[in-house]
């Protein structure tokens, strides 16, 4: 199904996607990211309030200068589970994730 989003909405999930691919200097992610942990980083870093992008459903966050793409992976099993990309131009922003971080984070550089 198709997200029905405004252009200027998906202008703006374009500009956080860039952001957090292309222009973030210190980043994380995460390929299976439990449901659990995704809620605990999002009291941080809240969602976007845009509907889902069309790429897996993919929901954006961002605050204090941290840029978060999350999306679900697949039916649950055990839980549902997530894709999590989180970056951030400096690492201040980013400090608040170390508690979170372990073995399932695939990439960690803040």
């Amino acid at each position: 199904m198709a997200s029905c989003i405004r252009l200027s909405e998906q202008l703006i999930l374009a500009c956080l996607f860039e952001a957090i691919f292309c222009h973030a200097q210190y980043s994380a992610s995460a390929a299976w990211l439990d449901e659990r942990t995704l809620v605990e980083i999002s009291k941080t870093i809240p969602p976007v309030a845009i509907g889902p992008w069309g790429w897996f459903s993919a929901r954006f966050f961002a605050a204090r200068g941290a840029f978060m793409l999350a999306g679900e992976n697949g039916p649950p099993e055990g839980g549902q589970e997530y894709s999590v990309w989180i970056g951030a131009k400096t690492s201040e922003p980013l400090q608040f994730l170390r508690p979170c971080l372990d073995e399932r984070w695939e990439r960690v550089g803040i």
